[in-house]
C-alpha cells in the first residue's frame, strides 16, 4: 500500500465508522519497545478465507505486506516472526494452541450477537460445536475459550445476576477488547 493510498485511509475512515474501516483497514499502533522508533503502524483484514495486512515501521523505511488464503494463527504468528527479524529483533517460539478443557458454563447462556450491531461477532453452537462467526473456539483451563484460528482467548463478563452482558477477547499480544451484548433481533 503506497504512502498516498495511506493517507487516504487515514482520511476516509471517520472514527465510529466500522464499514468504513473494514473496507479500507483498520489501523492498530502495536510498540516494541519504549522507542518510538520502533513503533509499528499495522493495518489488517480478512474476508472469505483471505488474511491481508501491511506493517510500516517509518523510522526505519520498512514496509511488510502479507497476503494469505489461510485464516489461522499461524498467518499473525508468522507475521509478527517476520516483524521481529525486520526490526532486529529476535524470533521468539511460537505458542502452540492450549488443550481442550472441560465445559464450565452452558452455551445457551451466551449465544448471540456482541459489539457493533452493524457489524456484529456472531456466537453461535451448531451441531454440539461452538463458533465465533465463522471460527470454531473451545473451552480451556481458567475458565475461558481459545479460538485456535486467531490465537486468541476469550470470556463473556456476567452481571451480579449471573446474566451474559459482554465479551472480553484477549489477543496474542495480550489486548483485550470489550464487545458488549446486543440485545435479540
Amino acid at each position: 500500500m503506497s504512502r498516498v493510498s495511506l493517507r487516504y485511509r487515514d482520511r476516509h475512515a471517520a472514527p465510529g465508522d466500522s464499514n468504513a474501516r473494514r473496507r479500507l483497514g483498520t489501523v492498530a499502533s502495536n510498540s516494541t519497545g519504549s522507542d518510538s522508533a520502533a513503533t509499528w503502524r499495522s493495518w489488517y483484514g480478512r474476508t472469505n478465507g483471505y488474511e491481508a495486512s501491511v506493517d510500516l515501521l517509518p523510522a526505519q523505511d520498512i514496509t511488510f505486506v502479507l497476503l494469505t488464503n489461510l485464516q489461522s494463527a499461524v498467518t499473525w504468528q508468522l507475521r509478527e516472526q517476520v516483524r521481529n527479524l525486520l526490526s532486529g529483533s529476535r524470533p521468539v517460539s511460537i505458542r502452540r494452541p492450549p488443550p481442550v478443557g472441560p465445559a464450565f458454563e452452558s452455551s445457551g447462556d451466551f449465544v448471540g450477537l456482541y459489539g457493533d450491531a452493524a457489524d456484529p461477532v456472531r456466537i453461535s453452537l451448531v451441531r454440539d460445536r461452538l463458533f465465533r462467526d465463522e471460527n470454531e473456539f473451545y473451552p480451556v483451563q481458567g475458565n475461558r475459550y481459545a479460538i485456535p484460528a486467531s490465537g486468541s482467548t476469550m470470556h463473556f463478563v456476567r452481571d451480579a445476576a449471573g446474566l451474559v452482558k459482554a465479551l472480553v477477547t484477549v489477543n496474542g499480544s495480550g489486548r483485550e477488547t470489550l464487545l458488549p451484548r446486543l440485545p435479540p433481533p
